[in-house]
């Protein structure tokens, strides 16, 4: 489950922070965003962030933690939406290793 921040998006969070010109600026997508711990630090940063999710339930919380984010459901079984296929100058994914075992 998602619904919570794990400790891989902690890191990643805290690892960004140190390290801002990483997405200052950039084009970012995110897989699994979760809650979106990830993709408000992102923002916060100055990143344009495309936040993805495959579980619907927490779309909602990802919209509400990091509302300068575009939030989008992407469930990695299916194909990719036209409109989520883009160039990004960063793809990240704190829990995607924990997602693929799942």
């Amino acid at each position: 489950s998602g619904s919570r921040v794990w400790a891989s998006a902690v890191a990643l969070a805290r690892y960004l922070a140190l390290r801002p010109e990483a997405v200052a600026g950039r084009r970012v997508c995110e897989l699994g965003a979760g809650v979106g711990l990830v993709a408000r630090v992102c923002c916060d940063l100055g990143a344009d962030v495309l936040a993805t999710e495959a579980e619907p339930r927490l779309l909602e919380a990802l919209r509400a933690n990091a509302p300068r984010a575009t939030a989008r459901r992407l469930d990695w079984s299916e194909p990719v939406p036209d409109e989520l296929r883009g160039a990004f100058d960063v793809v990240l994914g704190a829990d995607a290793g924990t997602m693929m075992l799942d």
